[in-house]
């Protein structure tokens, strides 16, 4: 064999080898386990519809993306009369499908809206001294990349002190942010694994 059938033969296994490599690793990455989206001590599990873009920490499938956006360490008092305030008076400043409940230990505060019609909400409040007092919290906002926001749902994950705000939004107006698929990414919320 002479020379150039050598190198001929050495650069078609390179590039035999390079694609089978190639393959495997798209493989093992599709076959290669769970996805998971991570905040302050908790995580989710993402669905492999979805790809994660780790530099903005963001899962994306069908025209809705999902995010934790970062959170001050949680005053549960004050997180639980705002909830209690937007479940009470909520719906008539733009706040929707308002719940609260218990998922895997955490205390959930859930909620939607439409971006253009939040409004201000005035709520009463307790202040020592006062026989009547009112709190006004401005509205939410969801626009965690300042990409445009048509609506979107905030679910608040709260346990230990810590609280994690898992964002869902989307700019696409028929988009519903209540699919199974995603009752089961905010179901799935557990604290994060040791690595």
């Amino acid at each position: 064999m002479d020379i150039k059938k050598i190198i001929a033969l050495a650069i078609v296994i390179l590039a035999v080898f390079s694609c089978l490599s190639a393959v495997s690793a798209g493989l093992f990455d599709f076959l290669g386990g769970d996805k998971y989206l991570e905040g302050d001590g908790a995580q989710v599990k993402i669905p492999s519809t979805f790809s994660i873009d780790d530099k903005k920490i963001v899962a994306t499938g069908k025209d809705i993306n999902i995010t934790f956006t970062a959170q001050k360490h949680s005053d549960e008092k004050f997180e639980d009369e705002f909830f209690a305030a937007i479940k009470k008076y909520g719906k008539d400043v733009g706040y929707e499908n308002v719940t609260n409940k218990t998922i895997n230990g955490y205390t959930v505060h859930d909620f939607a809206a439409h971006s253009d019609k939040l409004k201000n909400l005035t709520a009463p409040t307790v202040v020592e001294g006062s026989d009547s007092a009112t709190i006004t919290y401005p509205p939410e906002i969801a626009a965690p990349f300042d990409d445009p926001v048509d609506h979107f749902r905030a679910v608040t994950f709260i346990k230990d002190g810590k609280e994690n705000k898992l964002v869902i939004f989307t700019n696409n107006a028929t988009a519903s942010l209540y699919t199974p698929e995603i009752e089961g990414i905010i179901d799935s919320v557990g604290p994060m694994e040791n690595k």
